[in-house]
């Protein structure tokens, strides 16, 4: 479900404040959160509600989430899912037990008409439904489709003339 990447490990900068972490390609910040003596809301929209400490936790989102960013000590690490999801956890084990200072919260990029998920894609066709012009096309469809099969399919009383 889950794929673990490993980037930026790079070496420390010189004023050893590391690489910043980025979101992966074809992703977009959706929120940012520091740790303090709490998860503190640092950028993006506040989206994201996360139980837990610098360790391990949990998170739930409001918007569908394609890949978790987490800072630990010089270096970032990425958890990338297959398919956007609402809900997961973190741990510091994938960074050797480091503290996690940071994490970022990464939602697929809009397509070409603006969709980031399969659930954006329901709501989308919700929409096409309700446009008014919509259900008249759908009308007057039933309809026709409805005179075939009464026309070709119902079988015709014939009447003979005479005897």
């Amino acid at each position: 479900m889950k794929k673990l990447i490993l980037i930026c490990l790079l070496s420390a900068l010189s004023l050893g404040a590391g690489p910043k972490c980025l979101c992966p390609e074809n992703t977009q910040l959706a929120a940012k959160y520091e740790w303090g003596d709490e998860w503190v809301f640092a950028e993006g929209e506040d989206v994201v509600d996360i139980t837990g400490n610098s360790a391990e936790g949990n998170w739930i989102s409001e918007t569908t989430i394609k890949a978790v960013s987490l800072k630990a000590g010089q270096d970032c690490y990425v958890y990338l899912y297959d398919l956007p999801i609402t809900e997961g956890g973190f741990s510091n084990e994938i960074a050797g037990g480091q503290d996690i200072s940071n994490i970022q919260f990464c939602e697929a990029e809009p397509t070409s008409i603006g969709l980031k998920s399969f659930s954006d894609a329901f709501m989308y066709q919700n929409e096409t439904a309700e446009n008014p012009l919509f259900r008249p096309l759908v009308l007057v469809l039933v309809f026709f489709i409805g005179m075939s099969v009464g026309y070709f399919v119902i079988p015709q009383r014939r009447v003979k003339n005479g005897p």
